[in-house]
């Protein structure tokens, strides 16, 4: 299975879930509303997923209407929003949920990583499992 994976995750507690509130493309243009409105689920329908020269893109990589997920991954959502994409079919995929799985994974297999970013994890969890009594 493919996946368009678009990623909007926030820890501001006025902005840490997904909604499914109105989504005003003036609104976005305005400085205070901007970061608002990028929480919206429609923001993501249509200034991510439905736009044409991303479908073009995704295209050249094989993806066709019928062949790939749509997902947010974002730190959490409202229960609307939540049923609004599930109506859309668009998965939501939990942020710190998925920190929690690669850091489990990484502990379970300890490959190297020469990316930065999948060996910070890494160390991460090792370090989380270490003994901090020093």
């Amino acid at each position: 299975m493919r996946y368009h994976i678009e990623c909007g995750v926030s820890i501001s507690g006025s902005y840490s879930k997904l909604t499914a509130n109105e989504f005003s493309p003036e609104k976005l243009k305005q400085r205070v509303g901007a970061a608002g409105q990028r929480r919206t689920l429609q923001f993501f329908i249509e200034r991510k997923f439905e736009v044409k020269e991303v479908e073009e893109e995704l295209k050249k990589y094989g993806f066709k209407d019928d062949n790939y997920n749509r997902v947010i991954v974002t730190w959490d959502a409202t229960e609307k929003a939540r049923d609004l994409a599930a109506q859309e079919g668009i998965e939501i995929w939990y942020f710190p949920a998925l920190l929690h799985d690669i850091a489990k994974a990484h502990k379970e297999h300890r490959t190297y990583y020469i990316d930065d970013t999948a060996r910070t994890i890494q160390l991460y969890a090792m370090a989380s499992e270490a003994s901090t009594d020093k």
